[in-house]
């Protein structure tokens, strides 16, 4: 129903995806800047080495505390996404636009040092549900955004209040489904 604001979350986190790749093709020295985890500042290939030369399973024990801190930080992330959405939608763009970056750089600094395959088995199993359900929460903070400047109110206008009683529904279902998708994500 509200198919225009998830393209918005869409593009915002491809136009972030792209600045942060371009940024780290030219400049491997920006990785500080743009790299959101300590463990992202080393070679790639080095941590595949180590990753590859381990002989026992490292997150033996730890497997449930590292699940429940993507499960938090990804939460965190995303109710960011929707609740800053009153910020008349900045705040949710911001956050879209800084994750997009990361997740660049990140893409990025892996390809460039021949680590696509690592790449992509490290990022497809909870990537591939945990990068839609943050488009799905930034959907919902740029619908409470239009709700809060009537953007994309159809007729005439309405107070937001009842802007805000129209989409709540959708808001409260698009949440749900980012949550079920947040903890889907934790278990894999």
């Amino acid at each position: 129903r509200h198919l225009t604001a998830f393209w918005v979350a869409l593009a915002v986190f491809a136009a972030g995806t792209s600045f942060g790749g371009a940024v780290i093709f030219n400049d491997t020295d920006a990785k500080p800047a743009l790299m959101p985890f300590a463990h992202l500042m080393q070679d790639p290939a080095k941590r595949v080495a180590w990753e590859e030369r381990a002989q026992k399973d490292r997150m033996a024990g730890k497997k449930s505390s590292f699940a429940s801190y993507l499960i938090s930080n990804n939460t965190k992330v995303a109710f960011l996404a929707l609740s800053l959405g009153i910020t008349w939608g900045a705040g949710t763009f911001c956050v879209v636009l800084f994750n997009g970056i990361y997740f660049g750089a990140t893409l990025a600094d892996y390809i460039q040092a021949g680590q696509s395959e690592f790449l992509t088995a490290w990022l497809l199993p909870h990537g591939s549900i945990e990068l839609p359900a943050i488009l799905l929460a930034a959907q919902a903070g740029f619908l409470l955004a239009g709700a809060l400047t009537g953007i994309g109110a159809r007729g005439r206008p309405v107070s937001f209040r009842l802007r805000l009683r129209h989409i709540s529904k959708d808001i409260l279902t698009l949440m749900g489904g980012v949550c079920l998708m947040l903890l889907w994500a934790g278990f894999i």
